[in-house]
């Protein structure tokens, strides 16, 4: 791009503001655009809450949010709107289904040269009615930038999107390490551990999507051979009464600690001896690759794009989903054969440094959106 050309403005829009794995990625992609090129800005159709800090922190300086509770609405849409006439986006990318309805449909209407939505998830939860919304306003999308290979491959198969439409740009991370992140760990494990426990631990919002209760399930299975094993999982959402419901009826309220939300990841990683991700549907979870960064050791469930990441026996051991008991058994042979957590951690580590970084998926995202945007100018 010439000097005398404008930045492209290139504006992302989600529905929530919790902070799980699309949330989490935000706050690697939207402050690391190149300076000279681009501006940018994040939407959300919420209002800010505990988590507008983490952004904050990441380095996004152009916040908003809509205030809406329901990003497929009327007064959503009509905020939206209004957001994109006074910003006056070059390009929108917008992530989750509800809020991409209504941000396509706004985007059309006020003539943004190029709409991107962002697929990271293959959404096992979509009905025939979710379908077919997606079908109908896929007219208004540029392209669909898919998190790994199998969410393009279910835009495919079950939305009809043309291939001509799909790319895949594999999440690329940068995790903050904090200095003292050793002696958080050794705090983490003195306030929540006894001196001898294993700890199995697991990152993520409690969303039914995330699988927990079939870690829960688990636990009674592990505890049998190993007894000093622990469980921590650290996240927040609406699934958590649930899940401290199942925990309590289980009589598992000694041995399962759900501390909440923490933007400390590095510790908490440091403080586990296992990795565990029971996904029952995935796009490319960032946890992993944070767990990778940090030479834990990861068993995670085959689903979506987890395989793509997560090679059995190579970088972690893989489990079907909804399987508690095969998910207790890669555990217990975690824990047992430590030179083999070892083994398959350093290669993972490496995996994610050099074909994972954060400077690799800015690169792709750069090229592509500039390259969509100079497409427009023809």
């Amino acid at each position: 791009m010439s000097n005398d050309q404008k930045k492209i403005r290139v504006m992302h829009v989600i529905a929530g503001n919790q902070m799980g794995g699309t949330e989490r990625m935000l706050c690697y992609l939207v402050p690391n655009y190149e300076k000279e090129k681009f501006e940018t800005c994040l939407v959300t159709c919420a209002s800010p809450s505990k988590y507008t800090e983490e952004w904050q922190r990441a380095g996004i300086e152009q916040l908003y949010f809509l205030h809406t509770r329901k990003p497929v609405s009327l007064a959503a849409f009509i905020r939206i709107f209004k957001h994109i006439k006074q910003w006056k986006p070059d390009v929108i990318f917008a992530f989750g289904l509800r809020v991409n309805i209504s941000a396509r449909i706004a985007a059309w209407l006020c003539r943004v040269p190029v709409f991107i939505t962002g697929q990271r998830g293959i959404e096992d939860w979509k009905g025939k009615g979710a379908v077919l919304l997606e079908k109908i306003t896929s007219i208004f999308v540029d392209v669909y930038i898919g998190n790994s290979k199998a969410c393009c491959d279910m835009l495919a198969r079950r939305e009809k999107i043309s291939a001509s439409k799909l790319q895949v740009i594999y999440n690329g991370i940068q995790l903050n390490i904090p200095k003292d992140y050793k002696q958080r760990a050794a705090d983490i494990r003195a306030r929540h551990y006894p001196d001898n426990a294993v700890v199995i631990g697991s990152i993520g919002r409690l969303n039914r999507v995330k699988g927990h209760e079939y870690l829960i399930k688990a636990v009674p299975k592990i505890l049998k051979q190993i007894p000093e094993a622990f469980f921590v999982i650290v996240g927040h959402d609406q699934y958590k009464q649930y899940i401290h419901k199942l925990v309590k009826k289980m009589g598992l309220d000694h041995k399962v600690i759900l501390p909440g939300y923490s933007a400390d990841v590095a510790s908490w990683l440091e403080s586990f001896d296992v990795f565990a991700l029971p996904s029952i549907s995935e796009g490319m979870p960032v946890s992993v690759l944070e767990a990778f960064l940090m030479k834990c050791p990861v068993v995670a469930t085959q689903t979506g794009g987890t395989p793509e990441l997560v090679k059995n026996h190579e970088t972690g051991l893989l489990v079907p989903a909804r399987d508690s008991a095969a998910l207790a058994t890669a555990i217990v042979e975690l824990v047992l054969k430590q030179e083999l957590g070892y083994e398959m951690s350093e290669r993972a580590f490496v995996l994610a440094s050099k074909s994972y970084s954060l400077e690799q998926m800015m690169c792709r995202y750069c090229k592509t959106i500039e390259a969509l945007y100079l497409k427009t100018k023809r």
